[in-house]
């Protein structure tokens, strides 16, 4: 391996990070305007007060694992795309199925 080579990787795993913190970071807040979502939804189905307390409790615990479970596998996915040099094709695809995800809590919150 060349001195080149070693400082290319280095800066492929620097943006890898960089990438990998900014969706992580992007996931989380479409998560937490998911838990606003399910909140509004027992709100607007005038759910029993036990059931909205209910979801209230059990829902933020469940997508904070969701989001945990998504931040390791995406350290995963993007770190073996740099070794196998697909990472430009498997930020897109964890990109948007970011946006994908904002979009759906978006279009639900607005109905």
């Amino acid at each position: 391996m060349t001195a080149s080579t070693r400082r290319s990787d280095w800066r492929l795993l620097a943006v890898c990070y960089a990438l990998w913190l900014a969706l992580i970071l992007g996931a989380g807040w479409v998560l937490s305007q998911a838990h606003t979502l399910l909140l509004e939804l027992s709100l607007e189905l005038r759910a029993n007060p036990w059931v909205a307390r209910a979801i209230r409790q059990t829902s933020l615990p469940f997508l904070g694992v969701i989001w945990l479970i998504f931040i390791f596998w995406l350290e995963h996915y993007l770190r073996t795309g740099v070794q196998q040099s697909t990472f430009s094709r498997r930020v897109v695809r964890a990109a948007g199925g970011v946006i994908g995800g904002f979009l759906i809590v978006s279009i639900l919150r607005l109905l």
